[in-house]
């Protein structure tokens, strides 16, 4: 269908019967209807008329009330036959399915790459790979034959006689041990005075020895294991010692020390609590050059004196309970002792005991400090004293 604009001030004019020109000329109208003829002879098609849609018959009442009214008027159809085809192509879109649409829509990223597959391939990969364990996991379990009998290894036996071990017995029976050692400890240490030495290595000589340690109301080493309580087996020499350490109430380390005589296990106090002729804050009281036993922590110092020179002895550090609380103490490098405590220091300690020792100390040179002292003897690793066996 074609159309052409017609300006309606030159009908207008036109009907009037004339109208001027550009320059202001008279032009008649029957030149105006040459020149809108063209447009004039092309007319819009006439419309087809549609069919008026059903109305709902109305109430009986209303049709005889009404009778004589007029028939509802005939609906015309739209005006342009561009709104019919608007309806059609409207129609056609509704009637496409979902998947026309989705074919219609270019895919983009991972879609596009896999050629638009509703399922990934990448969880196709990830499927496949384990698949691929699985079957290895598969196979290295039925790579076995079966009923192959598995080779038991070479094992090393020892021709050493258990018997002659002193911590042979401790290890194998620990653990019927430890709640018997436990046990101990609460009754000794709450055992009153007299009744003390019946439960502690020594018996009453030890009590004794206990008694004169109290009143010097001593700083002594923490013994009460309460919480987090190991048991250990431990040996100086022939004489084998059980350790039991853990926290005590104020929860720092603790360590007590038991003994066997004869069939019953003993609490060693003196080991326990660090028993020692000599404190470190006792040094002030040191008048001759009598030896003096001493339980320490020893470790190795660098400070020398003029009365203990670098190249005559080797110096070390030893406390008791608080490390604040130290003295200086020098051994000749060439003497027996020296050697020992260099052993010592790099033998293997159990837990809690780490560089304990129990020497032998006595005055310095004159013109030495108090607290400069000498060691002259290394008598054994730990806190321990070791039984001594009456030779024959």
């Amino acid at each position: 269908m074609v159309r052409r604009r017609v300006n309606l001030g030159d009908l207008s004019k036109e009907k009037r019967g004339a109208s001027k020109g550009p320059k202001g000329e008279t032009v008649d109208s029957g030149t105006v209807r040459e020149r809108l003829k063209p447009s004039l002879a092309s007319e819009p098609p006439p419309f087809r008329p549609m069919e008026p849609k059903s109305v709902p018959a109305a109430s009986s009442a209303r049709q005889q009330g009404d009778s004589s009214a007029a028939p509802p008027p005939e609906v015309t159809p739209p005006q342009s036959s561009e709104v019919e085809g608007s309806i059609t192509t409207s129609q056609t879109k509704t009637a496409e399915s979902p998947r026309t649409r989705r074919r219609k829509v270019e895919p983009v990223g991972e879609d596009a790459w896999t050629g638009g597959q509703i399922m990934s391939l990448w969880w196709v990969l990830a499927g496949l790979g384990c698949l691929i364990v699985v079957g290895i996991a598969l196979w290295s379990f039925g790579s076995s034959k079966a009923g192959e009998k598995v080779v038991q290894p070479t094992r090393a036996k020892s021709a050493q006689n258990l018997d002659k071990i002193p911590i042979a017995e401790f290890v194998n029976n620990a653990v019927p041990i430890l709640p018997e050692v436990t046990e101990l400890l609460e009754v000794a240490l709450s055992a009153e005075d007299g009744s003390f030495a019946e439960f502690i290595r020594g018996g009453e000589q030890s009590a004794e020895l206990w008694r004169s340690w109290k009143a010097r109301n001593p700083e002594s080493a923490r013994h009460h294991p309460i919480v987090s309580r190991g048991l250990h087996a431990a040996a100086v020499g022939e004489s084998a010692y059980l350790v039991l350490v853990g926290l005590g109430a104020d929860h720092l380390a603790a360590v007590a020390y038991f003994v066997k005589e004869g069939d019953a296990f003993k609490y060693d106090w003196e080991a326990s609590e660090g028993y020692s002729e000599l404190l470190p804050d006792e040094v002030e009281q040191l008048a001759d050059a009598e030896p003096k036993l001493m339980r320490v922590i020893i470790s190795p110092s660098d400070f020398y004196t003029s009365h203990f020179p670098e190249e005559e002895y080797m110096a070390y550090s030893l406390h008791h309970q608080d490390p604040g609380k130290f003295i200086w103490a020098f051994a000749k490098r060439t003497s027996l002792a020296n050697q020992k405590l260099i052993a010592s220091y790099l033998a293997r300690d159990l837990p809690g005991t780490q560089n304990r020792a129990t020497v032998m100390v006595r005055k310095g040179p004159e013109g030495a400090r108090a607290n400069q002292l000498e060691i002259v003897e290394f008598l054994h690793t730990d806190w321990v004293t070791p039984e001594r066996v009456s030779e024959p």
